[in-house]
């Protein structure tokens, strides 16, 4: 996990989604505490690098990464809640900016509801108020 760590420093944006950051949530759920929080803190620490997604990706935090963590604040081991509360921080800035940017490729038409490509067309007033009322929940 550390080796992952330090080498997606040097990787773009779409390796670290499709190829690091599945192995490294793999590892939340291992046996040994000591893995599981090194595996938190690598995700808290590769997330933030992520500069650019596919729209593919753009709701990866609430359908993918936040389910896999909701089993840490109720771990059996001790430490791993202790490094759950001390990243919660990390997770919420980096899934707050992972939000903004789906958002902006929203506001762009890139993105419809099912995160499909769609034409580009001026949003009327319903249709603009629509996706407020959205990106509103989901910040909530």
């Amino acid at each position: 996990i550390l080796l992952l760590k330090a080498s997606s420093v040097y990787v773009d944006d779409e390796d670290r989604l499709q190829r690091v950051v599945p192995y490294v949530i793999a590892m939340l759920s291992d046996s040994a505490a000591i893995v599981r929080c090194a595996a938190l803190e690598t995700l808290c620490d590769i997330l933030p690098l992520v500069r650019e997604f596919p729209p593919s990706d753009a709701k990866i935090f609430p359908e993918y990464i936040l389910p896999m963590l909701s089993t840490l604040p109720d771990d059996p081991e001790e430490s791993v809640r202790i490094c759950y509360a001390s990243d919660i921080s990390k997770l919420a800035l980096t899934s707050y900016g992972f939000l903004f940017h789906s958002i902006r490729m929203g506001e762009a038409g890139v993105l419809d509801e099912l995160g499909a490509p769609q034409k580009r067309s001026a949003p009327s007033t319903e249709n603009g108020q629509a996706l407020k009322i959205s990106n509103n929940a989901q910040l909530a």
